[in-house]
């Protein structure tokens, strides 16, 4: 009787102890599972950000995987006596940037970006207006931004590149 009731014992104990042991995992319909040496972690798609936590060195999203996040920003100044035109816009093949009011423009040059804040193309002016080639180019929206830094002048501009 002991040695059954030492049995059942046994089992009962053996049982709450797997039933105790929690694996960290994720069930979701999509994601991955990836595994080093110092760590694995487990990701999925579709689920809603709960909390995030981070250091100087990591940062971790509970219930969403957040990838690698590129923010672009641009400061703009318009206290200036002068004005900057991007034309014709929406634009087929080229468009012009345009100083307008301005005598030196030599420090002037600008950028053009893609969406996803990629520099496509850039140039300094030769005169109050350039002329960018935007043929090659999907037709897509573009960002272009125009400054002189030596005034401090910043602006950007919203092209719509067509057909």
């Amino acid at each position: 009787m002991k040695i059954s009731l030492s049995i059942v014992f046994a089992l009962f104990l053996c049982t709450v102890g797997y039933g105790q042991n929690v694996d960290q995992s994720v069930i979701g319909s999509t994601g991955d599972e990836f595994t080093g040496s110092s760590g694995s972690i487990e990701f999925t798609l579709g689920e809603p950000v709960s909390e995030t936590y981070s250091t100087s060195e990591y940062q971790l999203t509970q219930g969403f995987h957040q990838g690698y996040y590129l923010f672009v920003g641009i400061e703009e100044t318009t206290e200036f006596d002068f004005t900057t035109r991007v034309y014709p816009n929406p634009a087929v093949d080229q468009t012009t940037l345009e100083l307008v009011g301005i005598q030196d423009f030599n420090n002037f040059e600008y950028q053009m970006y893609d969406l996803t804040g990629k520099l496509l193309r850039s140039g300094r002016f030769e005169s109050n207006s350039i002329q960018v080639n935007l043929t090659g180019l999907s037709n897509s929206l573009y960002i272009f931004k125009i400054q002189n830094k030596n005034l401090g002048y910043a602006q950007t501009y919203q092209l719509q590149k067509i057909k």
